[in-house]
């Protein structure tokens, strides 16, 4: 029976059985040759973060050294691994992109790693090494982020855990500059909403919003959004009916200047919702089953009130695009995700789940898992064609092999593996 998988930080390709013809004998296992993983990277699922210069940050879930992730840079002279995930008290998996200060410091959340194994969150000041800033318990304080942070002007950072809190629906959290952390509220699963996949944006007089993905109609359990006033006290805004309607939303909510806020939920193929500041929800665009579906990023907003963001499915390849809703004219494609090479084509299930960056200009910047081999970074400019910025490239003897292994009549060993280009 063939095995696919991408867990272990290496694969073994063949093996060779000695003494096969005589049925009394143990079979011995060598070791013929073992197949790197992503040396840069593989499958990046968060936002990227653009600097003040046009230099671009962001994480992969996979690849790297451990094969459990890295924190990446990229510019216009190339691309850079910051950090790579050990597994071990650094963290490891992050889902989410990154944040970045005005001073350029990084911050961002691992889904696992830290002493529990129930994730951590992370500095990588300007030009230095990777501290970690509070490592969950995965009880009370909170599990599992899938969720970056934001920050506020007094160096706070503020996020969510997918899991943890008193009834293990997750919690929001705030982390002092010193590590110290307070949860704010702990979902308790029932109207409140409960576990988190989205984080929180915050407003002037410092209230987070959010969404969680289930909680809320106690039949359907399709997820809330809320708001969370300083003093920790919760209001549900909006309650997802659920299935066609609305349901069960992967991302949080982007804010306008107004106190308008914009976000994506499931329903047939997603819809792209708003709700004023008197909580009036309103429908902006639904995508249809034949047409580019699934929405699970957050969503980018410009000056001029044009969304931003990626579908999970649809476009030229039937691998997702990146979009903009514009005001006046709707939903436009503004790139179609190329997808894998043949060869790697069964990795293919779902499209990106990051959002997009936009620069000044309006130009558009994204990642995607499972672009090229293991993911791409991409630019989709105001003029011209969208361009791939760099591909994960996997490690120069193969990548990730599958197959079945042959022998021929002189002991020799052949098998279709997957590689990639240099």
């Amino acid at each position: 029976m063939e095995k696919r998988t991408r867990s272990a930080a290496w694969l073994c390709l063949a093996f060779a059985l000695e003494g096969a013809a005589a049925q009394a004998q143990t079979a011995v296992e060598h070791v013929v040759y073992t197949f790197g993983n992503y040396p840069h990277g593989a499958n990046p699922y968060g936002t990227p973060a653009l600097d003040s210069a046009g230099n671009l940050y962001g994480t992969t879930f996979e690849g790297g050294g451990a094969n459990v992730g890295v924190v990446f840079k990229w510019s216009s002279s190339g691309y850079e691994v910051l950090h790579n995930f050990a597994g071990g008290s650094d963290g490891a998996s992050p889902y989410t992109g990154v944040t970045l200060d005005s001073a350029g410091n990084i911050y961002g959340t691992t889904y696992n790693g830290g002493p529990a194994n129930a994730g951590v969150v992370y500095e990588i000041p300007a030009g230095g090494k990777e501290t970690v800033l509070y490592s969950f318990t995965g009880g009370s304080d909170g599990a599992h982020p899938y969720a970056g942070v934001v920050l506020d002007s007094s160096g706070n950072l503020y996020g969510t855990a997918y899991q943890g809190g008193a009834s293990n629906a997750g919690v929001v959290y705030k982390l002092s500059p010193t590590g110290q952390e307070t949860v704010l509220y702990a979902f308790t699963g029932g109207a409140d909403g409960g576990n988190p996949y989205g984080g929180v944006v915050s407003d002037p007089e410092g209230n987070l919003y959010g969404t969680t993905y289930a909680g809320g109609n106690q039949y359907t359990k399709a997820g809330v959004v809320y708001r969370l006033n300083p003093a920790g006290q919760e209001k549900v805004l909006y309650t997802f009916p659920g299935y066609a309607d609305g349901a069960n939303p992967y991302a949080g909510v982007a804010r306008d200047s107004v106190g308008n806020l914009f976000g994506t939920v499931g329903g047939v193929g997603g819809i792209i919702y708003k709700i004023g500041p008197s909580g009036t929800y309103k429908t902006l665009h639904q995508l249809k089953g034949s047409g580019p579906g699934g929405l699970k990023s957050g969503l980018a907003l410009d000056a001029a009130g044009n969304l931003y963001g990626t579908t999970q499915g649809g476009g030229a390849n039937n691998v997702g695009v990146a979009f903009k809703l514009d005001t006046v004219t709707g939903f436009q494609t503004l790139y179609s995700f190329p997808g894998p090479p043949k060869q790697v084509s069964y990795k293919i299930s779902t499209g990106p789940t990051g959002g997009v960056a936009l620069d000044a200009a309006g130009n558009v910047y994204g990642a995607t898992p499972y672009g090229g081999a293991a993911g791409i970074v991409f630019e989709a400019p105001v003029s011209g064609a969208p361009k791939v910025l760099y591909t994960m490239r996997g490690a120069s003897g193969g990548s990730i092999p599958f197959g079945n292994v042959i022998q021929d009549s002189e002991g020799n060993l052949t098998e279709r593996r997957r590689t990639e280009a240099r």
